[in-house]
């Protein structure tokens, strides 16, 4: 699958993407930047860490010591619920309308 890719071409769910590169997350790579708790791949916000450059999301530095890569367990439990979202919204939605 091209890295680039942000849509799983199997299950049809989004997938998140490195706040650092645009890539698409890959599970053993994974982390999260402190701060704004926006995907980063582990490797990548390492670097913006140690070269001492901000967040380009929140614009905060990055400290290489808050930074935790997260264990494949974490990772298919954020997936999870980041692709359930859009369900429960629309239960909502459908909730709301039939009142």
């Amino acid at each position: 699958m091209p890295n680039t890719l942000l849509t799983c071409p199997q299950c049809k769910n989004d997938l998140p993407y490195c706040l650092v590169t645009g890539r698409h997350m890959v599970s053993d790579d994974f982390s999260m930047c402190p701060n704004c708790q926006c995907p980063a791949l582990h490797s990548e916000i390492m670097q913006l860490a140690e070269k001492k450059i901000s967040c380009y999301m929140c614009q905060t530095p990055v400290n290489a010591d808050k930074v935790r890569k997260l264990s494949s367990a974490k990772v298919r439990q954020l997936l999870t619920s980041l692709n359930s979202k859009p369900d429960d919204e629309s239960k909502e939605t459908k909730e709301t309308k039939k009142q």
